[in-house]
């Protein structure tokens, strides 16, 4: 595939804290990444496979409930 015509999305940024230096950032293949960004760099934690995230998704949902 040439991903010159199609670039990859830039991943959606989730804050995580109230002051923005930890983030999810959401890849396009539904995979994520926990990152801190300190100003002058961004520093990978952790990754995460999409089906952990998934589970993540769903365990906070039962402990937190729908707030819809």
């Amino acid at each position: 595939m040439n991903t010159t015509l199609n670039p990859p999305k830039p991943p959606y940024e989730e804050p995580i804290d109230n002051a923005g230096q930890y983030k999810l950032l959401i890849n396009e293949n539904k995979g994520a990444t926990l990152v801190e960004a300190n100003g002058t760099e961004t520093i990978t934690l952790a990754r995460i496979s999409e089906g952990r995230l998934e589970d993540l998704s769903h365990r906070l949902s039962e402990r937190l409930g729908q707030t819809r």
